[in-house]
């Protein structure tokens, strides 16, 4: 019906028409280790590397240096767990720092007691949301050793929330 004096429209009530400008292209990015190993020395920082890839898309993340390379600026979401190993010693804590091009953004850190009695496992997960840009680069180091103190659980997972497109 017309509105304010309006005239009635010709034609159908409804238009429609197909239109092909083909598929949106889609990016993504995501990587999730466990199982941490040892550590690569790239240009005298010891980065935490890892044993066991659970999912890799996109292969942003070497395995063999611990390091995540962004390929497209975007909006990132990295969680880091870690798994204190039981240990009739005494494993008192484990942390470890995340870096974003060569600076700390996190410090993560399980010591349950925060005293030396503490032999059983622990642990903790933290996250972190963060614009990337080409190029920047994202890896755990300064973290206690892990092989006498993480568990095989421990873990490092990031991932492309949203391209800046």
């Amino acid at each position: 019906m017309p509105d304010n004096k309006g005239k009635d429209c010709i034609g159908e009530s409804l238009q429609s028409r197909q239109c092909s400008i083909g598929n949106c292209q889609t990016f993504k990015s995501a990587f999730s280790v466990k199982s941490p190993d040892s550590y690569s020395n790239i240009n005298g920082i010891a980065k935490l590397t890892f044993s066991s890839t659970i999912y890799q898309y996109g292969n942003d993340f070497s395995i063999s240096t611990g390091t995540y390379t962004c390929s497209k600026s975007g909006v990132y979401h990295f969680s880091v767990t870690l798994v204190k190993k039981s240990s009739s010693s005494g494993v008192d804590r484990v942390n470890c720092y995340l870096f974003k091009n060569g600076q700390p953004v996190i410090y993560i850190k399980v010591d349950p007691t925060d005293d030396d009695t503490d032999k059983g496992n622990a642990a903790i997960s933290q996250s972190i949301v963060i614009n990337l840009d080409v190029g920047d680069t994202v890896f755990l180091t300064y973290c206690t050793n892990p092989s006498t103190s993480m568990d095989y659980w421990s873990s490092f997972t990031g991932f492309l929330l949203y391209d800046k497109n």
